[in-house]
C-alpha cells in the first residue's frame, strides 16, 4: 500500500511539471522593446535544479541558455518582451533552422527585484488558434486577468551571479 500511495504521489507531481505551455505559430507582436540589461546574468529556480542563462542576441531578443545540473542543455531559447496594458509578457521560442515555422510560448514576466523574478506561463488550456498577431494580442487582453490563464504553478528565479 505505501508503494501505490508513493507511486501515486511521484505520478501527480509528474504531470504537474511536465505540462506544455500554450504555443501559438504567431507571436503577440513583433520585437520593438529592447532588452532589459538587469535580467542578463545567470538565473537558478526555486528549487535550484536548473538555472538560465540570460544574455543579449540582439537589441530586442533575449538568448536563453538552459543549464542543468551543470552542463548547458543545446537547445537554445528566445525571448521578447511585448507589453499589453503596460504588463510584460515574453514570447518565447526555440530557434531550430529545420523547423520551418517557430511556435511560440507566453510567459507574464513579473520583476519583484534585481535579484529575483517570476514567470506566469500561459496555460496550454486554450483552445483557440490565430492567424493575426493582433488578435492574439487582443486575447491575451481579455483573459489576462483571469486566473485559468495561467498553469498553477509560477516559476520563480532568483539570480545566481552575485
Amino acid at each position: 500500500m505505501k508503494q501505490i500511495l508513493q507511486y501515486s504521489i511521484f505520478i501527480s507531481i509528474s504531470i504537474l511539471f511536465s505540462g506544455c505551455p500554450y504555443e501559438s505559430t504567431i507571436p503577440i507582436d513583433a520585437p520593438a522593446i529592447q532588452v532589459n540589461p538587469n535580467l542578463f546574468g545567470t538565473w537558478k529556480d526555486s528549487l535550484e535544479k536548473e538555472s538560465y542563462k540570460v544574455s543579449k542576441s540582439d537589441d530586442y531578443t533575449y538568448k536563453i541558455e538552459k543549464i542543468k545540473d551543470g552542463i548547458k542543455e543545446k537547445d537554445v531559447l528566445f525571448a521578447y518582451t511585448s507589453l499589453i496594458d503596460g504588463i510584460p509578457f515574453l514570447n518565447m521560442y526555440f530557434y531550430d533552422p529545420n523547423e520551418p515555422e517557430r511556435k511560440y510560448s507566453f510567459y507574464k514576466l513579473f520583476i519583484l527585484s534585481n535579484d529575483r523574478i517570476t514567470l506566469s506561463e500561459v496555460t496550454e488550456n486554450i483552445d483557440e488558434h490565430f492567424r493575426r498577431s493582433a488578435d492574439l494580442k487582443n486575447f491575451f487582453k481579455q483573459n489576462m486577468n483571469h486566473s485559468f490563464f495561467y498553469s498553477k504553478q509560477d516559476m520563480t528565479l532568483k539570480r545566481a551571479d552575485k
